[in-house]
């Protein structure tokens, strides 16, 4: 695009270009809104955002929105189920997962995954104990 056409973009379509692509990788901008004190300069307002979605939208930029990549046995969460899992590997475009607890895994689309959060960590560390005392003799799960 050259300057000109830079200038030309409407500043509404443009806020919901960024948002229809940051929701693609998981992330949401509350504050994200076109500036009403300064129309002529078509400004956009990505707002202030906590720490963690900083991260993840940094994250995001240096993958091309590709989703997220995850090492075996990273723990991460599938946002289009609401469940933590356990990276068990990658089968093409699928990211599979483990439960937990332990169980059957599923396959998750990367663009849909992010990395769990440090109270999500505390509840997986909860869950996967409460599954193992309820095994009975430690076993592995």
């Amino acid at each position: 695009m050259t300057t000109k056409e830079l200038r030309e973009v409407d500043p509404f379509m443009a806020m919901e270009s960024l948002r229809e692509a940051l929701a693609g990788v998981g992330i949401a901008l509350p504050s994200l809104r076109v500036d009403p004190a300064s129309p002529a300069l078509k400004l956009v307002e990505l707002g202030r955002v906590r720490a963690d979605v900083a991260v993840r939208l940094a994250e995001a930029l240096r993958r091309g929105g590709r989703g997220v990549t995850a090492d075996a046995g990273a723990l991460v969460v599938d946002t289009q189920t609401d469940k933590l899992g356990y990276v068990m590997g990658q089968v093409g475009l699928a990211m599979q997962l483990r439960p937990v607890a332990g169980g059957r895994e599923w396959d998750a689309d990367p663009a849909h995954v992010r990395p769990a959060t440090s109270e999500e960590r505390l509840a997986a560390i909860r869950e996967r104990n409460r599954a193992l005392n309820s095994a009975g003799g430690g076993g592995v799960l």
